[in-house]
């Protein structure tokens, strides 16, 4: 559902293992871990595009397709992003 309307559904919690911590940070460190995080996850499907790999195993949503990993790394991504406090300037 989620790739196919491109939200996440409205009021449901992440399991316990991926909430994140109660650690305040500043909006701009935030926003530089998701980015980092974001890129990392693209690098590693592509490197196992390169070997090839054709999907992934995902522990909630079981195997997904290398092309469907990607689209959803993009809107969980961009999820994340309308979570976090405006950046200051």
């Amino acid at each position: 559902p989620i790739l196919k309307t491109g939200k996440f559904p409205a009021n449901t919690k992440a399991p316990r293992q991926f909430r994140p911590r109660d650690a305040a940070e500043p909006a701009g460190a935030l926003l530089s871990r998701l980015e980092s995080a974001a890129g990392g996850l693209e690098r590693d499907l592509e490197g196992l595009a390169s070997q090839g790999r054709s999907a992934i195993s995902h522990p909630i949503f079981g195997r997904i397709p290398l092309p469907d990993a990607l689209q959803f790394q993009a809107l969980h991504t961009a999820h994340h992003r309308r979570q976090l406090p405006p950046l200051q300037p």
